[in-house]
């Protein structure tokens, strides 16, 4: 402590000899001024360096420029894409963006601070443009972040080239067919799909397409029906088959209807076996051979596995019925539907010729 102390007045006295004021008082302000002229400044508070200011240190939680990417996406409108090669995923703030997200999905990003921000979700987000509703899938929800990102790797991954020549940024599908011509602003490339400048596949697209969106994606023998019947003034010769239109795909997609029974019965014991292990697995106990033949149902379709879905239902039915009957808490549902499965197991049924299953098996 006399260390210190015997440091800080040498300092003092030092300051006040150079100072040259009068009665050996030290004029604050000046002895301040000069430090600044020097490149000395009191201890930030923020990085604890002296030679700056605190107002220009870039450690400050509201720092801002006018030449990074990362700072350019607080100017940028939130409808734009900045178009980024440092991000590995593509990103959004916005949660009105999104037509499916998968809140399930959460883990956290680095950014360019080394600081971690939290994912909140990842999900498909649709964005209005010139020619309709375009779809970006593998999109993280990150709410922290003020702007809109599109990942060029991440583009990469998905087949599609990505150029930089001549102040622009030119991206073309799998195919070699530019989609997008983004014009560098502010030494960054902002996508917004409502601008003209970056709708380049505009020109190139068919009457036909045209046509399709035009008429709100209506069906296509109904529009040339209408032409061929002369119903609709100034409707334009069109192609016969449709071309592959991803809304469509997407809007009127249907669900197949599931057959009312099974194709075939089994005539061995375990060439057919029914169960419900809630994931695409092989049961252990059972040993598999060439004869055996694993199939599998889609998830959240219940249909698919109909008998299975039916024991159930009978398992479950008589379980309640003998609760119920018993006055028993939900706390012995266990034993008693594992009561149901036995007394199921050895009476006989019509289908196995009034044999019980258990006999049947063994």
């Amino acid at each position: 402590m006399r260390q210190g102390n015997t440091a800080e007045g040498a300092f003092q006295a030092r300051m006040q000899k150079n100072a040259g004021h009068k009665n050996g008082k030290v004029n604050n302000n000046k002895s301040c001024g000069n430090n600044q002229k020097n490149g000395v400044f009191p201890p930030c508070p923020h990085c604890k360096k002296t030679n700056h200011s605190p107002q220009k240190c870039w450690w400050r939680p509201d720092v801002k420029c006018n030449k990074c990417a990362t700072c350019f996406a607080n100017k940028s409108t939130s409808k734009s894409w900045l178009v980024d090669s440092g991000c590995t995923n593509h990103m959004t703030n916005n949660q009105d963006l999104f037509r499916e997200l998968d809140r399930t999905t959460i883990s956290k990003v680095r950014i360019g601070n080394g600081e971690y921000i939290p994912v909140k979700g990842k999900g498909t987000v649709a964005i209005e443009s010139q020619i309709g509703l375009k779809l970006i899938y593998d999109v993280l929800f990150v709410l922290d972040i003020d702007q809109n990102l599109l990942s060029v790797g991440q583009l990469i991954e998905k087949e599609f080239k990505v150029y930089f020549e001549d102040r622009n940024c030119i991206i073309k599908d799998a195919e070699g067919k530019e989609m997008f011509n983004i014009k560098m602003k502010g030494k960054s490339f902002a996508l917004n799909l409502l601008e003209d400048e970056h709708t380049a596949i505009l020109q190139q697209d068919s009457t036909t397409m045209f046509w399709d969106r035009r008429v709100e994606h209506f069906h296509h023998d109904d529009v040339l029906y209408m032409k061929k019947n002369q119903i609709a003034e100034g409707l334009p010769d069109l192609e016969k088959d449709l071309p592959i239109c991803a809304t469509c795909q997407y809007g009127k997609q249907t669900k197949l209807p599931f057959p009312k029974k099974i194709s075939w019965r089994a005539t061995q014991k375990l060439q057919l076996v029914h169960t419900d292990v809630g994931g695409s697995q092989k049961m252990p106990s059972l040993k598999w051979n060439a004869n055996n033949v694993h199939q599998l149902t889609a998830p959240y379709n219940p249909q698919q596995n109909g008998v299975v879905e039916r024991k159930n239902r009978t398992i479950l039915k008589m379980t309640r019925c003998l609760l119920h009957e018993k006055y028993l808490p939900k706390k012995f549902w266990a034993k008693t539907a594992s009561r149901v499965v036995y007394f199921l197991n050895i009476l006989p049924t019509e289908v196995l010729k009034e044999a019980d299953p258990f006999r049947s098996l063994v």
